[in-house]
C-alpha cells in the first residue's frame, strides 16, 4: 500500500507536468505558426498594392488587399501576447537554470513585440502614403524599414519555434529522470517490503518494475528522437493511465512538429519564389528601361546630330523595349494573382476555333510585319471544357512567342485533335528552336531562362510559367518538344 500510494502521488505529478508543458508548447506552436503566416499575407497584399496603383479607381483586388492587411494587422499582437502567455505556464515545474532559460525567451518575445509594433506602425504608415499617392515614399518605407522589420521577426519566430522543440527536449528528459526516481522508489520500497512478506514484495516488483521499466524505455526512446515509439502497460491502475497520456502527448508533439517543419518548408520555397520573383523584376524591368531612356535622351538631347535613319532606328528600339516591357508587367501581375490564388477558374463550353481566332486576333499583323504564315488546323466545331480567360491567355503568349523566334518567311502552325478523354492542342513554329539542356528549365521560376528572338524581341522568362500554371488549373499538362534551328512545338491538354 505504501509503493502504490508513493507511485500514485509521483505518477499524478508527472501527469499533471505532461499536460501543463504540453498545452505551453501547442499555444507556442500554434501563434508562431499564425505569425508567420500573418506576415507572409501582409507583405504579398502590400506588395500588391504597388502592383495596382496606377489605376484610375480603386479595383477589387485592391481593396480586398487592404481588407487583409488591416483584418491581419491587430492579429501579429494577438499572436506575441498569446505566446508570451504560454510562455510563463510552468515556471514552478523548473529549476533556477531552468527559470533563467524562461526568463531569456522571455526578453526575446518583448524583443519580438517591440518588432512586431515597429512593423504595425510602418505598414500603417505605407497605406497612409499610397492613400495619399505617394508611391515613391511608401515604396522606400516599405523596402528600408517594413521589410527589414519583417525578416527580423521572421528570425524571431525561427527562434521561437526551434526553442519549443528544445523545451519538450528537454522536458522528455525531465519525464525520464522523474521515471528514474520512481523507479528507484520503486526498488527500495519494495526491498523493505521483503522483509515484511515475500509474496507482497515480488508482487508489487512485477505490477511496479516492468510497467516503470518500460516507461524509461519509452522515454529513451523519445529522447532519441523516436516520437512513433509506443509504451504499452497492461495494467487498469495509475500506471496504465500515465502510459497512455504519455503516449497520446508522443502523438501530438509529433503531430505539431511534423505541421512546424512542414510550414518552415513552404515558407522557405515561399520566399525562394518571392526572391526569384522580384530578382525578374530588378533585373528584366531595368534592361528595357535602359534602352528607353538612353535613345530617349539621345533624341531630346542631341535630335539634330543624327540623320533620319538613325532617328528611325532609335525609335524601332524604344518601341521594342516598350512592348517589352508592358508585356513583362502584364505576365507579372498575372502570376501574383496566380500565385495568390485570385484568378478564378471558371469552365464552360466554348468553341475551340473562335477562342484561338480571338486570342491571336491582336497579333496576326505582327506575324504578317514578318511575312509569317500561319495555319490553323481544328476541325469543325470541335468543343473544349474549360475556363474563356485562362484559355485565351495560354494560347496568346505560345502565339506571341512562335513569332518572336520565328524567322521572316517562317510558318506557324496551330493544331487540335480529340485524344481518348481530352483535347491535345499544339502551336508549332520552324524558328530558332531550344537547345537540349534549356528545355527542363523552361517551366522553372528559379531557371528563368530567355532567348533572343530573331528580331532582337526579348522574351520575358514568365510566359512559359504562367501557361504551365493556367494549364493546370485547368486539369491539363504541358509539354514541349524542340530542335535548335528547327522550330519547336508546344502541347498542352484540355481535359474533354
Amino acid at each position: 500500500m505504501v509503493v502504490d500510494i508513493r507511485a500514485l502521488h509521483n505518477n499524478i505529478q508527472i501527469i499533471d507536468d505532461i499536460h501543463k508543458l504540453e498545452q505551453s508548447q501547442r499555444v507556442e506552436l500554434n501563434e508562431s505558426s499564425n505569425l508567420a503566416f500573418s506576415l507572409q499575407l501582409i507583405n504579398s497584399n502590400t506588395r500588391e498594392l504597388f502592383i495596382e496603383h496606377d489605376d484610375q479607381k480603386e479595383s477589387v483586388e485592391v481593396s480586398d488587399a487592404k481588407k487583409i492587411i488591416e483584418t491581419r494587422l491587430p492579429s501579429l499582437s494577438a499572436s506575441v501576447k498569446a505566446i508570451n502567455k504560454a510562455t510563463t505556464i510552468g515556471y514552478h515545474l523548473n529549476n533556477d537554470e531552468d527559470k533563467e532559460g524562461e526568463l531569456e525567451e522571455l526578453r526575446k518575445i518583448d524583443s519580438l513585440n517591440v518588432k512586431i509594433y515597429s512593423f504595425i506602425s510602418t505598414s500603417d504608415r505605407v497605406l497612409k502614403l499610397l492613400d495619399e499617392n505617394r508611391i515613391i515614399e511608401a515604396h522606400e518605407l516599405f523596402e528600408n524599414e517594413t521589410e527589414p522589420n519583417s525578416r527580423e521577426i521572421q528570425k524571431m519566430i525561427t527562434f521561437l519555434a526551434d526553442d519549443a522543440e528544445a523545451e519538450v527536449k528537454d522536458a522528455i528528459e525531465l519525464m525520464d529522470v522523474h521515471v528514474n526516481k520512481a523507479i528507484e522508489s520503486g526498488i527500495y520500497l519494495t526491498i523493505l517490503s521483503v522483509f515484511f512478506a515475500l509474496g507482497i514484495g515480488f508482487f508489487i516488483s512485477r505490477s511496479i518494475s516492468v510497467p516503470l521499466q518500460m516507461l524509461t524505455n519509452g522515454a529513451n526512446e523519445f529522447g532519441k528522437g523516436n516520437l512513433e515509439a509506443n509504451v504499452v502497460v497492461s495494467s487498469n491502475d495509475e500506471l496504465g493511465s500515465l502510459a497512455e497520456s504519455f503516449n497520446q502527448m508522443a502523438k501530438e508533439l509529433k503531430i505539431k512538429i511534423d505541421s512546424i517543419n512542414d510550414l518552415n518548408k513552404e515558407l522557405a520555397e515561399s520566399n525562394d519564389t518571392k526572391n526569384k520573383f522580384f530578382s525578374i523584376i530588378a533585373h528584366d524591368l531595368i534592361n528595357p528601361f535602359n534602352a528607353i531612356l538612353g535613345y530617349s535622351d539621345l533624341l531630346v538631347n542631341q535630335y539634330n546630330d543624327f540623320d533620319e535613319a538613325d532617328r528611325r532606328e532609335f525609335i524601332s528600339d524604344i518601341h521594342i523595349s516598350a512592348k517589352t516591357t508592358f508585356e513583362l508587367l502584364e505576365n507579372l501581375l498575372l502570376w501574383a494573382r496566380s500565385q495568390m490564388n485570385k484568378i478564378e477558374i471558371i469552365k464552360e463550353v466554348l468553341d475551340l476555333r473562335e477562342i484561338i481566332n480571338k486570342a491571336i486576333g491582336a497579333y496576326v499583323p505582327g506575324a504578317e510585319k514578318k511575312q509569317i504564315t500561319y495555319s490553323i488546323n481544328i476541325p469543325d466545331k470541335l468543343i473544349v471544357r474549360a475556363d474563356r480567360f485562362t484559355l485565351i491567355t495560354i494560347i496568346t503568349n505560345l502565339f506571341s512567342n512562335a513569332i518572336k523566334f520565328t524567322p521572316e518567311k517562317g510558318h506557324i502552325s496551330i493544331s487540335a485533335l480529340r485524344k481518348n478523354n481530352f483535347i491535345e492542342i499544339s502551336v508549332s513554329d520552324n524558328g530558332v528552336g531550344i537547345s537540349k539542356d534549356n528545355i527542363p528549365k523552361l517551366f522553372q521560376i528559379e531557371k528563368n531562362v530567355s532567348t533572343m528572338g530573331t528580331n532582337k524581341e526579348k522574351g520575358t522568362g514568365l510566359g512559359l510559367l504562367l501557361c504551365k500554371e493556367f494549364v493546370e488549373k485547368n486539369e491539363g499538362k504541358i509539354w514541349l518538344e524542340s530542335e535548335l534551328g528547327k522550330g519547336t512545338k508546344i502541347i498542352f491538354t484540355i481535359p474533354d
